[in-house]
């Protein structure tokens, strides 16, 4: 078993941080899941949430979602499973003691912006498959990081690992217990266009 996650850009015309932006970005997001279930081999008519926006289960198969201004992805697994994508760009540095304590940070040799998002974006990562929002972050804590792209994590009574893949400045993680993940970079040529057949394919 592996979880199956979908990387692919946005396009839109729109202008940053406006409706139409952000719905471009969830359309894309929704594509990407598409993808995700074929080539899992899936049939599906509809991805539902919960009221407060957890993926719903459909036919055993659990899903996640992320979606920033030019990239997005999308996640599909036989167990709970969480996705999450940032873009690489620098913000204020207060922002590493809220994410992390110092003996997090002493995991990863300290505090760096590569560290903060491969962390902020394992967080996430978990907390979506654990069905819970941020506020779960102080309870979610990194126990372990392999090669500083495959993380463990801690929340909930449970152990969580995390695998993380860049693209296009971007960072994204997954988690699923269910094995390693296999990535899929998928064009777009058109926000309605149909997806190229060169995909890249890593972890098959």
């Amino acid at each position: 078993m592996s979880v199956t996650v979908v990387v692919t850009s946005v396009v839109s015309a729109a202008a940053p941080r406006t409706p139409q932006c952000v719905l471009d970005q969830r359309h894309a997001a929704r594509r990407a899941l598409s993808t995700c279930a074929a080539r899992c081999g899936v049939r599906a008519d509809r991805w539902d949430q919960e009221d407060n926006g957890v993926p719903r289960v459909q036919n055993g198969w659990h899903w996640s979602i992320s979606h920033k201004r030019h990239l997005v992805a999308a996640a599909l697994a036989r167990e709970p499973v969480g996705v999450d994508v940032e873009s690489l760009v620098p913000r204020r540095s207060g922002l590493w003691k809220h994410i992390a304590d110092a003996d997090e940070w002493s995991v990863l040799g300290g505090p760096g912006w590569n560290a903060f998002y491969l962390l902020w974006t394992a967080k996430e990562a978990v907390l979506k498959a654990a069905g819970v929002g941020l506020a779960g972050l102080d309870a979610c804590r990194l126990m372990h990081a392999e090669l500083r792209t495959c993380f463990t994590l801690s929340y909930g009574g449970r152990k969580w690992r995390v695998e993380h893949f860049h693209h296009a400045d971007h960072v994204v993680a997954v988690t699923c217990n269910s094995g390693r993940a296999r990535w899929i970079v998928e064009p777009f040529k058109a926000p309605t266009s149909i997806y190229e057949e060169t995909a890249c394919v890593r972890g098959a």
